[in-house]
């Protein structure tokens, strides 16, 4: 009975798995999507989801498996993916959508205000300068 029981905590946790890489993987759709970037940055931004998707994914397979990579690890996290795809993805990517519009609301405000200061500057520079001061 311990052995069924132990199964069904590895099928649980990789499903999960499955379903947290798709919610990284949706975030990061978003994050590019609110972003313009030249093909160069993208592929740069592509490698490190890579490499931040392994870092989130690798612990959990352990944990579970033992890093046993066999065929069935594989096909419970792509059916968390599903699953995710299916039901949660159409939830989540507004709620992303609104915590990036929320992270990017400051810096941009903050770029806008420096934009201001530079033409104000600018416009009290040419001022002095046609008065001769």
């Amino acid at each position: 009975m311990e052995f069924v029981h132990l199964q069904l905590n590895t099928f649980l946790l990789l499903l999960f798995t499955g379903i947290i890489w798709g919610a990284f993987f949706d975030l990061y759709r978003v994050f590019r999507s609110r972003i313009q970037i030249n093909r160069v940055v993208d592929f740069i931004g592509d490698i490190i989801f890579w490499i931040l998707a392994a870092v989130i994914i690798i612990p959990f397979i352990y944990w579970a498996t033992w890093l046993e990579l066999r065929l069935f690890v594989w096909i419970v996290i792509v059916l968390g993916l599903i699953i995710y795809f299916i039901f949660l993805s159409d939830i989540l990517i507004p709620i992303f959508k609104v915590f990036w519009d929320i992270i990017g609301w400051f810096p941009q405000k903050i770029v806008n205000l420096i934009g201001y200061l530079k033409l104000k500057v600018h416009w009290w520079i040419r001022f002095f300068n046609r008065k001769g001061l």
